[in-house]
């Protein structure tokens, strides 16, 4: 994805936006209405569905056009269980970042929840996102649901368009509260349970469904998903995504996914599930429906089911953060926890159970229960994880598991039962069916090293926060120096060389490129333009939310021959972009030029390391005084 922002104009100003690269097209209809809107620091356009390569993106408007070329857009790091030998896409979408065909994309605001409507090939509509979603609570032809209580109007709409083989995608536009239709406190009403404290939309036997924010402040706030495979239609229950997703004050389950099993076998499992970039915040419920749920219930829980990725993922003070299986008989296989950041959370990081899990550069931090817990013959292997400030790193019982190669253990107590291993294909013991899964290419990617591994353990907490600054989380605003071309409301047009200036918050990174006229003094509000673009399509947050500070980057004029330590992009500027440029290349997600490694050679030892990414954030913070500029 990428989006623009232009300040000086608002929404109502824009009369086209249109894009061209390896996907070429124009914003129509609902996408116009929906992607096109304005915020803070002007109108904001956000353009989705695109593959990686270079773009370019205009703005049409009544005061003029903006032409933003050189937009490089990434792709999404689809390393995990969720998308091992599989090629089908995970949810609504294509491995190219392409809309699968013939897909169905709802947008909803607070305004339109239950206005919002869908309709099936055989012609059943239901408005109502709430109602749409909440499978659980439809009629079962005797004016109730199948657990008695009150129905409302679903009529099996999320069934009826996995038959029809329609992808699903379901856009969060802004702060979406609680809709209409949603299982009720504390009751069966509306698919409900006694003893839940409701809030929940129970999505029963779909297919290829997309659930994503647009922008950086799409929130669900107040309520939750599940979904759930059925033995009534195992071929159903497949393939669902969740992205760029803030969840705030939801009372029992931001994220639950779910099969059935029967005779000790999966009969129904909940498949090809993909959570990522998504952040969870703990609730507080005065009067929960059960004790121990004044925190809500699971942050996203997963049982019952197979393939499941957990990735790039932001948790903040939950209690009961991530489950892996109901019981100590529930079965679940196949799961990636990768690149996630528990801060200040109290257990299940994962507590699971008759599981096999890969966790890899996960950040705990604060923890104060325990973070990763194998029970009933659970078996993780658990490689160049980071451990902070935690009691119970590894909490070992039951007959579970895991196996650590290369985690890093900073100022923590307790617990710590894993089976510390000196190479990745030494054999642990385990009663897991799938206990070794790591050495056995048939059935695992990790062999084959189909995954991004941060592997340097003398700074590895530095390097995986710093990576998760840049790619981990809900999208923050970053800046790109692009070609810009202004056409402020005359005949004149003007290509302008741009700067960058950026500010980091608690919650966001924000930046601005600014084109203005060659002559200053006649720039007026209504014909100067801000533009703010993104260079790739894998958001991006804090995985710090406490400190805030104001900084502005460091502009050089590079002459070529010429380069700037940290000038990673050689856009002219030092700005949080570069800091992404050395993070992906450290990934091997990214190749760089002979110069750009110069570039980011910052403590100029020849190497390019977490000591170089941390050089560099200093820089831009001004913890130190600057980088060098030195010839090539």
């Amino acid at each position: 994805m990428m989006y623009l922002v232009v300040s000086g104009v608002s929404d109502a100003d824009v009369t086209a936006v249109s894009y061209s690269g390896p996907v070429s097209g124009s914003l129509t209809g609902e996408d116009f209405e929906y992607l096109v809107r304005d915020v803070d620091k002007g109108t904001r356009v956000d353009v989705t569905g695109l593959t990686s390569g270079i773009y370019s993106i205009t703005m049409e408007t009544s005061k003029g056009s903006v032409t933003v070329s050189d937009v490089a857009v990434g792709a999404q790091d689809r390393s995990g269980y969720a998308h091992f030998n599989y090629t089908a896409g995970v949810g609504a979408y294509n491995d190219d970042g392409t809309l699968k065909d013939n897909a169905i994309v709802l947008y909803v605001t607070d305004g339109n929840k239950d206005t919002v409507s869908i309709t099936s090939k055989d012609g059943t509509k239901v408005t109502g996102i709430g109602n749409i979603l909440n499978s659980a609570g439809q009629d079962n032809g005797s004016g109730a649901t199948s657990k008695g209580g009150t129905p409302n109007t679903n009529s099996d709409i999320i069934e009826k368009i996995a038959k029809d083989g329609t992808p699903l995608v379901i856009r969060i536009i802004g702060n979406v509260t609680a809709p209409a239709g949603l299982t009720e406190f504390d009751s069966v009403n509306y698919g409900g349970s006694v003893g839940d404290n409701g809030y929940m939309a129970r999505m029963q036997s779909g297919k290829d469904i997309t659930i994503e924010g647009i922008g950086t402040d799409a929130t669900i706030n107040g309520w939750g998903i599940h979904f759930i495979a059925e033995t009534a239609n195992p071929d159903l229950g497949k393939s669902f995504e969740v992205r760029n997703i803030a969840f705030r004050n939801v009372p029992e389950d931001c994220l639950g996914m779910e099969g059935q099993q029967g005779d000790n076998a999966l009969t129904a499992p909940v498949e090809r599930c993909w959570i990522h970039n998504c952040e969870f915040y703990a609730p507080s419920i005065a009067n929960p429906a059960e004790s121990d749920k004044d925190g809500g219930d699971g942050a996203c829980d997963f049982k019952r089911g197979q393939y499941f990725t957990n990735s790039n993922c932001y948790y903040e003070g939950y209690h009961k953060t991530n489950l892996v299986g109901s019981s100590d008989t529930s079965l679940q296989y196949h799961l990636t926890y990768h690149h996630n950041y528990w801060k200040n959370c109290e257990s299940r990081g994962p507590l699971a159970r008759q599981a096999d899990i890969h966790m890899y550069n996960n950040v705990f931090d604060g923890q104060t229960s325990y973070c990763m817990n194998p029970r009933a013959n659970a078996y993780i292997f658990s490689e160049y994880n980071y451990f902070k400030d935690s009691k119970d790193p590894m909490e070992v019982t039951s007959g579970g598991v895991v196996k650590s190669y290369n985690d890093v253990f900073d100022n923590v107590r307790g617990n710590e039962q894993g089976t510390i291993v000196s190479s990745r294909t030494e054999s642990v013991a385990s009663e897991c069916i799938y206990a070794g899964f790591e050495m056995d290419s048939s059935i695992s990617y990790v062999p084959s090293g189909n995954y991004s591994l941060m592997e340097a353990t003398s700074t590895l907490g530095t390097d995986l926060t710093a990576l998760f600054e840049t790619d981990g989380g809900c999208m923050d605003e970053m800046s790109i120096s692009g070609n810009v071309t202004v056409t402020p409301g005359t005949s004149e047009s003007t290509t302008s060389t741009t700067t960058s200036t950026t500010t980091t918050t608690a919650s966001s990174t924000t930046a601005s490129t600014t084109g203005s006229k060659q002559t200053e003094s006649s720039a007026t509000e209504s014909n100067t333009t801000t533009v703010t673009t993104v260079t790739t399509e894998t958001p991006a947050t804090s995985g710090s939310k406490e400190t805030t500070t104001s900084t502005t980057s460091q502009t050089t004029t590079v002459v070529p021959g010429d380069y700037t330590y940290g000038d990673v992009n050689l856009d002219g500027s030092i700005s949080l972009l570069d800091v992404v440029y050395i993070n992906k290349y450290i990934a091997k997600v990214l190749d760089l030029t002979d110069t750009q490694k110069d570039a980011a050679d910052c403590c100029e030892d020849n190497t390019i390391n977490g000591a170089d990414v941390t050089a560099l954030l200093r820089s831009i913070v001004r913890l130190i005084t600057g980088l060098p500029v030195m010839p090539s």
